[in-house]
């Protein structure tokens, strides 16, 4: 083949490959035939695609390997794995400083996350929450600071809100643990406090920064698991959301107006795409699909109602006669055994629904 055959026919050769080369690799065997000018055989020109095909691979392959944190090896999670790294880069110093005024050391405090989990319950054991008379009082003689501040500015609203003092860790099995942590424990609640101002910060999850600074086991770290799996440390999210319910106010004549389900979402602007947004809707509805409660349909309710008029259900279930009369009231249904079972499906449905 020398630099006059046309470009078409070149395409048509290395396309009928018996293996597929990627189209990279056409363009740089079509570039290299017109530069040379020397005469190839369409065998060379095929030998050359597959072998550009087989670098090109493996230049992917270990890019991949390099890069721990993207097991997807998506354009946004490759960026993501480039911004934690920098995150860990730039925090490192700090960490080190909480762990020295902390534990008395810039390093770890604990060889594994079995240590570190079993520090955070004794930690939490130690300082467990009682009940308390005089927390009791306080909370009465707040109430009446705040009435009595609204009534000196009666154009503000005031109010007291509490919030526990939740930390997450990582268990040694891979699982999730929380506690509520006291401030009487100086450790635990500096731990507690460097890990929620990191992660309100960066983004990073508040357990991995958790782990970060008790086991050294930095964002994106491969960790071997009890079980023996292995996995790596939870960093940046292109998108974190959670479900919120509103509140229903204490109006008395309040319209009995079904409360809506609310997604927030919480993303970086930089990662405000339509594509992005795409995967936080499809992971939102596969959750809303996992944990829908069942609902009675239009027919179902309507039997629970005519039964109840008809003050049943019978004794035995299947009593024939009653069911007739339940079929007389529901237009086109002939087979009164059909309805029962139909029935007794609705009332397993609608206790579900209740009980949650």
């Amino acid at each position: 083949m020398n630099d006059k055959t046309d470009a078409d026919e070149l395409r048509e050769i290395l396309w009928a490959c018996p293996a597929p080369v990627s189209a990279r690799a056409v363009v740089e065997v079509h570039d290299l035939v017109r530069r040379t000018q020397r005469f190839y055989t369409k065998g060379q020109v095929v030998e050359m695609a597959l072998e550009r095909t087989k670098r090109e691979a493996a230049r992917v392959r270990a890019a991949d390997v390099r890069d721990t944190l993207t097991p997807r090896r998506t354009e946004g999670e490759r960026l993501l794995a480039a911004r934690t790294k920098d995150i860990v880069k730039r925090g490192e110093p700090w960490i080190r400083e909480r762990r020295r005024a902390l534990f008395g050391t810039p390093d770890p405090p604990f060889a594994s996350l079995r240590d570190a989990a079993a520090w955070i319950e004794a930690q939490q054991r130690l300082h467990a929450r009682t009940p308390s008379a005089e927390l009791s009082a306080l909370d009465d003689e707040l109430d009446v600071l705040i009435e009595r501040r609204l009534e000196a500015d009666p154009w503000s609203r005031a109010g007291l809100t509490e919030k526990d003092n939740h930390l997450d860790y990582w268990r040694p099995d891979g699982t999730l643990g929380s506690v509520v942590v006291s401030r009487h424990a100086h450790a635990l609640h500096g731990v507690w406090r460097t890990a929620e101002t990191m992660a309100e910060l960066t983004g990073l999850p508040a357990a991995t920064v958790i782990a970060w600074i008790l086991v050294g086991i930095r964002p994106g770290r491969q960790v071997r698991l009890t079980d023996g799996r292995t996995a790596a440390a939870p960093g940046l999210r292109l998108v974190s959301w959670r479900l919120h319910h509103p509140k229903v106010s204490a109006v008395r004549d309040w319209p009995a107006i079904p409360r809506p389900q609310r997604v927030l979402l919480d993303m970086d602007v930089r990662d405000l795409t339509d594509r992005n947004l795409r995967v936080a809707r499809r992971e939102v509805l596969k959750f809303l699909a996992r944990h829908r409660r069942p609902t009675l349909t239009a027919k179902q309710q309507r039997m629970l109602e005519i039964v109840e008029r008809l003050k049943g259900p019978p004794t035995p279930k299947f009593q024939l006669s009653f069911w007739k009369r339940v079929a007389k009231q529901l237009k086109g249904e002939k087979d009164p055994i059909a309805l029962a079972r139909l029935y007794y499906r609705a009332i397993t449905v609608n206790n579900r629904t209740v009980n949650g």
